[in-house]
């Protein structure tokens, strides 16, 4: 499956996943739902972080400065301390992905467990978004492994 499938798919779950939480009462701020949102994308992309070719793999850079930026932004700006925790764990997690083979250990729900669980410190919401994003992707390639 292509980054463009992958994507749609998490986002897809994500819609799902907030008008849920909406449903059920739970109100969710536009800094959560921005935040969701990079996190789906991030983690839907997530296992294929160590082919050398993908799509992930060719933001890195980006990313990095991207998030870093945005954890700064939110944090000095909406006083949302919990966007630059997430930041920087994406820039551990994408750094740290870097020496792994393809379909390897990041294709794994423990790796996607392991990824997920510092968001939990940020927000148990986006700790979720993060953990079903990454189940996403590994459900669509039908390759669910422990």
């Amino acid at each position: 499956m292509n980054w463009k499938s992958h994507l749609i798919v998490a986002l897809t779950l994500y819609a799902v996943i907030v008008s849920s939480l909406s449903f059920f009462g739970q109100q969710i701020d536009y800094a959560t739902l921005i935040a969701g949102a990079l996190i789906t994308i991030t983690y839907g992309l997530l296992p294929d972080i160590d082919l050398e070719n993908s799509k992930i793999n060719n933001i890195v850079e980006e990313l990095f400065l991207g998030s870093a930026l945005f954890g700064l932004v939110s944090y000095f700006i909406l006083k949302k301390w919990e966007v630059l925790v997430v930041s920087t764990s994406l820039v551990g997690l994408v750094l740290a992905t870097k020496f792994l083979r393809h379909r390897g250990f990041t294709h794994t729900i423990r790796f996607g467990i392991i990824a997920s669980a510092p968001l939990y410190l940020a927000s148990p919401v986006y700790a979720l978004f993060a953990f079903l994003a990454f189940l996403s992707h590994l459900a669509a390639d039908l390759h669910l492994k422990i």
